[in-house]
C-alpha cells in the first residue's frame, strides 16, 4: 500500500512543482506567440495536404478540351500520349495522366523511341509498359516505336514531317484518338528530340486536337508541391492554360510509376522526384 501511494503521489508533487513555477506565469498569449513562430509552416503544409489529400484538382480542363461537350462520348474523351523516350510519361505527363484516367477517359501512349541511346533499349522497353501499368494504363494500350530515324540522342534530330508524322499517321489510323497530349515547343528540357513533338502532332490537322504540357521556367521547375500554395496565393487565372493538380496519393502513384525506370535512376532523378514540380502539377495549352 505504500508503493501504491508513492507512484500515485509523485505525478501530484510533479504538478505542484509545475503550479509553483515561473512557467505558470506565461500568459496564454505568449504560449500561442511561442507555438505560431515554431509551427506555422508544418501547420500550413499539413493543411496543403489535408485539403489535396483526396482532392485532385482541375482548373478548366475540361472547358479547355470541350471534349464531348459534357456527353460521356466515348471516342471524344480519348488521348494519345504522344513522348519521345520511356520515362517520359512518369516524368512530366503522370498528373494528367492519372487525372484522365480516374475521369474515365481512354488513354493510350505511343513512345517514339526505346531509349536505346546507352544500350539499354530492350530493358527500357519492359519498364515503359510496368510504369504505365502503375498509371493506370493496360499493357494492350501502350506502344513503341525503334525506327532508324527516331533513336534516342541530343545529337539526332528528329523532323516533325519526315520523320515523326509517318508513323504518328499510321499508328493513328489502327487506334484512332480524338487528343493528343505531348511537349510544347520547348520540351520542359530543351531536349531535341521533345521540342518537335508538337509540331507532328499538329500537321495531322483539325481531326485531333493537340494539348501541350507548358514547360514551366527553370525557377519555378523544382519547387515541388510548394508551387501549389504559390499558385494558390499569388498566380491569377490563365483562360488558355488548363492546371492539374494531383493529390498526394496521385503524386505517390507517380513517384511508383518513375520507379518502374530502374534503369534511369542515377542519382540527379532522385533530386528530380524530389524537388519537381511536374510530378504535382502540369500545365496543358490546346494549341
Amino acid at each position: 500500500m505504500i508503493t501504491f501511494r508513492i507512484k500515485i503521489g509523485y505525478p501530484m508533487l510533479r504538478m505542484r512543482a509545475w503550479r509553483n513555477s515561473s512557467i505558470s506565469t506565461l500568459s496564454s498569449t505568449h504560449v500561442m506567440t511561442i507555438l505560431y513562430h515554431r509551427l506555422w509552416l508544418p501547420i500550413i503544409l499539413a493543411a496543403l495536404v489535408v485539403r489535396l489529400w483526396n482532392a485532385p484538382q482541375v482548373l478548366d480542363l475540361e472547358s479547355l478540351l470541350q471534349a464531348g461537350n459534357g456527353k460521356e462520348d466515348h471516342q471524344e474523351r480519348s488521348v494519345l500520349v504522344l513522348t519521345a523516350h520511356p520515362d517520359d510519361e512518369a516524368m512530366f505527363f503522370a498528373p494528367s495522366i492519372l487525372y484522365l484516367i480516374e475521369s474515365g477517359w481512354d488513354v493510350y501512349g505511343l513512345c517514339l523511341s526505346t531509349g536505346n541511346a546507352t544500350g539499354l533499349g530492350e530493358i527500357r522497353k519492359r519498364e515503359l509498359v510496368e510504369s504505365y501499368r502503375i498509371l493506370g494504363v493496360s499493357a494492350d494500350k501502350v506502344y513503341h516505336l525503334d525506327e532508324p530515324s527516331l533513336q534516342d540522342g541530343m545529337n539526332i534530330i528528329w523532323e516533325p514531317e519526315a520523320h515523326i508524322l509517318p508513323y504518328l499517321q499510321a499508328h493513328l489510323e489502327k487506334q484512332p484518338v480524338k487528343h493528343i497530349l505531348t511537349f510544347d515547343a520547348y520540351g520542359v528540357t530543351q531536349h531535341p528530340n521533345h521540342m518537335n513533338l508538337p509540331r507532328a502532332a499538329q500537321a495531322i490537322g483539325p481531326a485531333v486536337k493537340v494539348i501541350t504540357l507548358k514547360s514551366p521556367s527553370v525557377l519555378s521547375k523544382f519547387t515541388g508541391v510548394l508551387w501549389i500554395l504559390y499558385h494558390k496565393l499569388f498566380s491569377r487565372s490563365d483562360p488558355d492554360v488548363a492546371i492539374v493538380i494531383s493529390s498526394p496519393r496521385q503524386w505517390w502513384a507517380g513517384i511508383r510509376g518513375m520507379l518502374e525506370h530502374r534503369s534511369q535512376l542515377v542519382w540527379f532523378r532522385w533530386l528530380y522526384l524530389a524537388f519537381s514540380r511536374l510530378m504535382w502539377v502540369n500545365e496543358l495549352v490546346l494549341l
